[in-house]
């Protein structure tokens, strides 16, 4: 709507021009009746007509003149206007930039946040997997366990056996005692295979020892300390 003052002001600018020039012409009369002794002479101009065209030139003058200022004043709102628009162009051109990368860096932290996840239940997975196998070893190794304690038992058993069988076998009479039998008290850190490798110079000869000292050891082979341990 601001076409509206210069579309007032030319429409005032063009009614006072026509009025101008109605004043300055003579006004259209009718035709006169022709008669052929008579010819009507021409009408003067009224006397106040130049104040009045002076008064008119003056009204179109002034109104030119608001013309123009209107003119000039609608080209400034256009300007203006135009530099309103070109502005808020750019900062839609800015800000739809501004959307596009903050969408862009959205879109790489899910995919980052999708692969974290994916490595994390793979992590899980494979902890679940090594909790699972730790528990089957742990179980095999109490398994082997038993079995190594089932098999010191017999084995123990048995020597007993044999040295039961061998003790029957010999004479009644005590034996005599070989002037090489020595003896050995129990200390910290020691074992049958480390005594056997002190007084035999071999550690495979532990069972002769374990054999002399069948009431003094225990069925799993451990010394206690301060005991008197016969060295056949």
């Amino acid at each position: 709507m601001k076409n509206t003052p210069l579309l007032s002001a030319a429409v005032l600018v063009l009614i006072l021009s026509l009025n101008a020039r109605a004043e300055v012409g003579l006004a259209p009369s009718p035709a006169p009746a022709v008669t052929p002794a008579l010819i009507a002479p021409a009408t003067e101009n009224p006397p106040d007509l130049a104040p009045r065209l002076s008064e008119a030139e003056s009204k179109l003058e002034i109104a030119l003149s608001s013309y123009g200022l209107l003119q000039k004043e609608f080209d400034a709102l256009t300007e203006s206007s135009n530099k309103v628009a070109e502005a808020s162009l750019s900062e839609k051109n800015t800000l739809t930039a501004q959307v596009a990368a903050a969408e862009s860096r959205i879109a790489a932290a899910q995919a980052e946040a999708t692969r974290a996840n994916e490595a994390l239940a793979t992590l899980q997975r494979a902890s679940a997997q090594y909790a699972s196998d730790l528990a089957t070893a742990r179980a095999l190794i109490r398994q082997l366990q038993g079995t190594n304690t089932i098999i010191v038992t017999e084995n123990y058993q048995l020597k007993t056996r044999l040295a039961g069988i061998a003790t029957s076998a010999v004479t009644p009479t005590p034996p005599a005692v070989s002037p090489s039998e020595k003896s050995h008290l129990v200390v910290a850190g020691d074992s049958l295979a480390r005594i056997s490798q002190r007084y035999y110079g071999t550690a495979n000869r532990w069972q002769d020892i374990y054999l002399a000292n069948p009431d003094k050891i225990g069925l799993d082979g451990v010394l206690r300390l301060g005991t008197q341990l016969r060295i056949p």
